[in-house]
């Protein structure tokens, strides 16, 4: 069960739904879903919020109890796995920090 819709977001070929414990991002162009599970939710919330890399490391580091490093690590691979589904830059008002750029963003 994955409680109530808490909120959304719309970017083009993405719906973005949030719940009280995961989040739903859906790819309309084949109809597919990922599910993220609340840690997951809690970092692509922030990407969405343009939280800087440091509090999302910290968001990863408390809530699956990992060092920086590894936090910094798991980020890059989270991020990567949403490029992967087609969440990139584009002209859509959306923005997720690139980790790549020290303060610049990346549209989805």
């Amino acid at each position: 069960m994955r409680g109530n819709r808490m909120k959304g977001y719309d970017a083009g070929n993405f719906s973005i739904e949030f719940f009280e414990n995961s989040a739903l991002i859906f790819r309309r162009s084949d109809r597919r879903f990922i599910e993220v599970n609340g840690t997951g939710a809690a970092v692509l919330n922030a990407l969405l919020e343009n939280q800087h890399r440091e509090v999302i490391v910290g968001i990863l580091s408390r809530a699956s109890e990992l060092d920086a490093e590894t936090a910094e690590l798991d980020l890059d691979r989270f991020i990567a796995s949403l490029t992967s589904i087609g969440l990139e830059m584009d002209s859509s008002s959306i923005k997720v920090f690139d980790p790549r750029k020290s303060t610049r963003q990346l549209s989805v």
